[in-house]
């Protein structure tokens, strides 16, 4: 049994639910959340990206800069210049933090 199902987001006056292999990436916005879809739309929601990260699950989600967590499995590419930015598979960039990048690039086999 998947030990995280299904994530339940509250939209205000509703939960609508989700699994976390559809969800690209989540993107903290103050105290509130936007959480970017596969299917290329996305939701905000009240909860805080900590609350979040602490819900999905660790070994396909990680937190790549204070303002971000990235689910790996849609991660084309990391552009490793001053920039340090990810690609995901919708084509949005991502940028990657400092301190972060070590723990990001040690979830993937390099060839």
């Amino acid at each position: 049994m998947d030990k995280y199902p299904i994530l339940g987001l509250n939209l205000g006056n509703a939960y609508k639910f989700y699994h976390p292999k559809d969800i690209l990436y989540c993107e903290s916005v103050g105290n509130y959340t936007t959480v970017f879809f596969l299917e290329g739309n996305s939701t905000v929601t009240a909860r805080k990206l900590k609350e979040l990260e602490m819900m999905l699950p660790e070994n396909t989600f990680v937190r790549v800069h204070n303002s971000f967590i990235v689910n790996l499995m849609y991660v084309v590419k990391f552009i490793n210049d001053d920039s340090q930015v990810l690609e995901m598979v919708d084509g949005s960039h991502i940028n990657v933090s400092r301190r972060k990048k070590s723990y990001f690039l040690s979830k993937f086999v390099k060839l």
